[in-house]
């Protein structure tokens, strides 16, 4: 899967979470994925995210977010309402900062590469 950032209008956006969950009561683990929208974004303490509206499960977070074949966030919380997915925009940007980088515009996929070579 390839990372894409996409436009942060025209919602609502059908996408999919992905990740794992404990079965409660049993030593099972889960593989999962949620269909739901994304239907907003917002910015609080300088991260951007996204808001949708998914059936997550505990223990989903840090799963990847999809729209067709793209990752487009990282799903984080859900406090008994709407779904929170950091955006690939504050992706992007960690991913800068991690990597010692100042200007320019490397992709998240090259980054991620520089930080497994131990470039960064």
């Amino acid at each position: 899967m390839a990372f894409a950032d996409v436009s942060i209008d025209n919602f609502p956006w059908t996408a999919y979470a992905h990740g794992y969950f404990l079965v409660l009561g049993a030593p099972v683990i889960n593989p999962a994925r949620a269909p739901g929208e994304i239907n907003g974004a917002f910015f609080r303490n300088n991260v951007h995210y996204l808001q949708g509206d998914f059936a997550l499960q505990h223990g989903m977070s840090g799963g990847p977010v999809t729209m067709g074949n793209r990752v487009i966030g990282v799903s984080t919380a859900v406090a008994w309402g709407p779904s929170v997915i950091i955006s690939l925009h504050t992706l992007h940007m960690t991913l800068m900062f991690w990597c010692g980088l100042n200007d320019g515009d490397p992709t998240i996929d090259e980054m991620l590469e520089m930080l497994a070579a131990g470039a960064a």
